[in-house]
């Protein structure tokens, strides 16, 4: 299988059916054979019955983990990498939505440079205005700039061209199945943020590099 897609929702009514579109739509004009894996994290606000929706219309490419509370980001996300069956792993947000292009891209770049473990795409809001999803790990002194320089770090330019990054949130990751291996799964202690960090902190270390 060429790709696997994770995605989590948690009372996510708004946002999980165009998500999930997003992805059917960008498999199929990439021509890629992929399957969504999505853990439902104990929803009260109807996602349940968009996803159970979803499923009857679009099979078995689409699996759903139904849980009965939310367990944090990293035990949910676990539950799927566990079984998911694609050469890359696409982790998205249920607020994220993906194109073909943007998908298309960063797997020729991940197939093209074996050592890259993780590719993350630029992120914009609705607005098109662009939204800064890397950063540099975080230290005392980073902290406070970024307190301080708030509203000039929201003014961001996206980058120019392609390059390594100490680490990108994971409202959407590509990684490859060999990262995952070498990296092993996210680290359950977090219950949610700051997993996003550690994990590229783990990519780097196993010899991988963040795009």
């Amino acid at each position: 299988m060429d790709i696997s897609a994770v995605v989590l929702s948690f009372n996510s009514k708004r946002y999980i059916e165009t998500c999930i579109r997003s992805l059917v739509q960008s498999y199929a004009e990439c021509g890629l054979e992929g399957e969504i894996l999505v853990v439902e994290n104990g929803s009260v606000d109807g996602s349940v019955a968009i996803l159970g929706s979803l499923q009857a219309e679009i099979g078995e490419r689409l699996k759903v983990i139904y849980l009965p509370e939310n367990t944090g980001t990293t035990r949910s996300r676990n539950m799927a990498l566990r079984i998911a069956g694609g050469r890359a792993v696409l982790i998205l947000d249920s607020d994220a939505y993906m194109n073909s292009e943007a998908l298309r891209s960063m797997l020729a770049y991940q197939r093209a440079n074996p050592r890259v473990g993780l590719v993350a795409p630029r992120l914009t809001y609705p607005s098109g205005k662009f939204q800064l999803s890397v950063d540099v790990f975080p230290t005392v002194s980073r902290k406070l700039q970024r307190y301080f320089s708030l509203r000039e770090i929201e003014r961001s330019e996206p980058p120019a061209a392609a390059g390594a990054v100490d680490y990108a949130i994971s409202a959407c990751w590509l990684l490859s199945e060999e990262a995952i291996r070498a990296t092993g799964l996210l680290d359950e202690r977090i219950f949610y943020s700051p997993e996003d960090v550690d994990y590229c902190i783990r990519l780097w270390k196993a010899g991988y590099v963040v795009i």
